[in-house]
């Protein structure tokens, strides 16, 4: 786990007057101790009591947060707390030493909208801590922000980038004071290292980070003789905790199993970071579990029960409904597991929601485009902002509407490509007979088609890419004007709206575009070994829901649950998605869905035909089938099922909108793979879809 909710994440950045100083000092010892309530209480009463600084106040303001963040996890309060302290820092601007500490405020703020999910506005304010920092000159004020945006890359899983932000974050805290609050953090950014690369799959880079975390904390241990021992303590545990993980995918189990032990024993006692210890007894009950030591499994998840009650957890409460489930169902206990997958199941809807909001997010461009805003800012300051403003907005009008407008355009002639290339495959098709006299006139004009639909592929994504810029310039252009200018219209207003809908849309279509237009390398593509049915079951659990909305029952059938292929497991895991959702999309209410997996092996093979496949499969094929009884696919429409910008798109049986996309991009990735997609269907009596590659 990241080091974001243990003792001594955060320390107080505000030099105080002596006397608040040692007050602080002593709270903060209380709260390492374990008795953060009565710490909070003993800060409250020395301010109440009057007499303070400007930037006592601004640590007392500092410290509430910090207990409400750490210890009460209200984020909530902590955002009220980040507002008065910005309001703080406003009131109080002609004090260099309080204007200087926006930077810290703006952090803490973008914090606590990160903790509440609001993605978006934190990423506001971390660029408004990164424009205070550079404003002071404070590189050291800097190095929180590179530290912020490595731990948003960081819960957007873009791990490598995440560790290079980490690095120079480590490199610009150079620049500060030596004290106890820096070794913390470097400790942690080192910690964090581990994490990420540990995350990318380099296993041998996670371990160095790992022991340079442990070896740092040791080296630096006798430097701070005034902390508690736990405190150190605290952060060794985390690191052993994590290193475990690692030493499970290299092989080690008993090592591993004895450091998860030794960092739950010193984080299960009282004041230490419980929550990291739950989260590594979920580990080893997990490793237990996958050994076949039921038993030991399930002790640890009897002692994980009554810790959620004093140290309630979310994720940890996942993992043990989870767990407890499988338990249950391992017993043959299907009545026992029942409460346990319906709990698993809520949760995980409402963290994949979440995590949706965060991966769809872009704080890179976002940061970029609040740059790119403020310069508008100061240029739209030097205009007259009526004649600006009416002047802006009829080139906002005509740009939008031009750039929809060449779209569609391309768009229909990227149909009509398609339909000519279809056309001249099904002549070709009809005429094998002459193919021997007209070989060389079929592969000339087969290349001059290739080559067309290259250049249309180059044009839509060099268009695509061309109408993302300005489409995200008009956005930014539309915000400025409706925040910046006061006496707007309601037609104005609405006119605005429109403008920023449509490019949104228009964003979307673009991205849709890219990536229909794009070409998968299967031997780029980054494959590894997969439980095919348990990944086919994760994607019905997350569709169950979906599916429930329409009283649909989902059923997922398979000759054997450990069957194993060499994939790439973010794009099968589309596919499979793509297909079950549809299903759910075009089949009634209180219908079933049926979900199939068989492994074909070799003297099998010619059950599928080798052109579904598209090459000569070496080995065992698996084959994936989606049943449904929806409203099938009519005859005059079964050609264009898998064409981008299909003419067979259609809406769902209640009313669900879809673009056309889909399809051929799942049909890129089966290809990829050596596979392929194919359906069989009626109208009106439903449809199966066949998804085939080798193992």
């Amino acid at each position: 786990m990241l080091l974001c909710c243990c003792t001594g994440n955060k320390k107080f950045d505000v030099v105080a007057t002596p006397h608040f100083d040692s007050i602080l000092n002593a709270a903060s010892r209380m709260s390492e101790s374990g008795e953060q309530q009565r710490a909070f209480e003993y800060v409250r009463q020395a301010h109440a009591a009057g007499g303070l600084s400007l930037p006592d106040e601004f640590n007392y303001l500092n410290f509430c947060y910090i207990d409400f963040y750490d210890n009460k996890k209200d984020y909530m309060a902590c955002s009220a707390l980040a507002d008065s302290m910005i309001q703080f820092c406003e009131s109080n601007k002609d004090s260099k030493i309080i204007r200087e500490k926006r930077v810290f405020a703006y952090s803490d703020k973008a914090d606590a909208l990160m903790a509440l999910g609001a993605y978006l506005e934190s990423y506001d304010y971390y660029y408004k801590a990164k424009q205070a920092a550079m404003e002071n000159e404070d590189s050291c004020g800097l190095s929180r922000f590179t530290y912020s945006m490595g731990m948003v890359l960081y819960k957007q899983q873009k791990f490598l980038e995440s560790a290079e932000n980490f690095k120079q974050a480590f490199r610009e805290e150079s620049n500060c004071d030596e004290n106890f609050k820096l070794f913390y953090k470097q400790q942690e950014i080192l910690d964090n290292l581990g994490l990420c690369y540990w995350h990318a799959g380099c296993l041998d880079s996670a371990i160095v980070y790992y022991q340079k975390a442990i070896g740092f904390i040791e080296e630096n241990e006798k430097k701070f003789p005034t902390k508690s021992p736990m405190t150190f303590a605290v952060a060794k545990a985390v690191a052993m905790g994590n290193l475990a993980q690692v030493l499970v995918q290299k092989g080690d189990k008993s090592a591993a199993i004895a450091l998860m032990k030794e960092s739950i024993a010193i984080n299960l006692q009282k004041g230490y970071c419980n929550g990291d210890a739950e989260l590594n007894q979920i580990k080893l009950a997990r490793l237990y579990f996958e050994n076949g030591n039921i038993q030991d499994a399930e002790h640890v998840l009897n002692c994980i029960h009554a810790e959620l009650d004093t140290v309630p957890d979310r994720n940890v409460e996942q993992s043990w409904n989870q767990l407890m489930w499988k338990l249950k169902d391992y017993q043959h206990d299907p009545a026992g597991a029942y409460p346990f997958l319906k709990n698993y199941v809520r949760l995980s809807d409402s963290t994949n929601v979440q995590k949706e909001l965060l991966l769809g997010s872009d704080i890179t461009s976002r940061i970029r485009n609040q740059e790119k805003q403020s310069q508008l800012d100061l240029l739209h300051r030097k205009a007259e902002s009526e004649k600006m403003f009416l002047f802006i907005l009829s080139v906002v009008a005509a740009l939008s509407i031009l750039l929809v407008f060449f779209i569609f355009r391309y768009a229909r002639q990227t149909r009509r490509n398609l339909d000519r290339l279809q056309a001249l495959n099904d002549q070709i098709n009809n005429q094998n007979i002459q193919i021997n006299k007209q070989k060389s006139e079929l592969e000339i004009a087969l290349q001059s088609l290739e080559q067309r639909d290259t250049e249309r592929n180059r044009i839509l994504r060099s268009v695509a890419h061309d109408v993302i810029n300005p489409i995200s310039a008009i956005l930014s252009l539309a915000g400025l004007l409706e925040e910046s200018t006061m006496n707007q219209t309601d037609e104005q207003r609405e006119i605005l709206n429109l403008i920023k809908v449509s490019c949104r849309n228009s964003m979307g279509l673009c991205q849709d575009i890219l990536e229909a237009s794009g070409t998968m390398d299967s031997k780029n593509l980054k494959k590894e070994p997969v439980n095919v049915y348990e990944l086919a079951k994760s994607c019905v659990e997350l569709l169950t829901v979906k599916a429930a909305a329409k009283k649909q029952i989902i059923e997922l059938q398979a000759d054997n649950e450990s069957i194993t292929a060499n994939i790439n497991k973010d794009k099968i895991w589309r596919v499979l998605n793509n297909l079950i959702g549809n299903a759910i999309k075009f089949s009634f209410p209180n219908s079933k869905i049926e979900v199939s997996i068989k492994c074909i092996d070799k003297e099998n093979s010619s059950l599928i035909p080798v052109e579904k496949l598209n090459t000569d499969p070496a080995g065992d094929i698996i084959l994936i089938s989606v049943k449904d009884s929806g409203i099938g696919i009519a005859d005059d429409l079964k050609q264009f099922v898998f064409n981008p910008f299909s003419e067979a798109k259609r809406p769902g049986t209640s009313g669900e909108n879809a673009n056309g996309l889909g399809m051929s991009i799942s049909l890129q990735i089966a290809k990829a793979h050596g596979g392929n997609i194919w359906f069989e269907s009626e109208e009106g009596k439903g449809t199966t879809f066949y998804f085939a590659f080798p193992a």
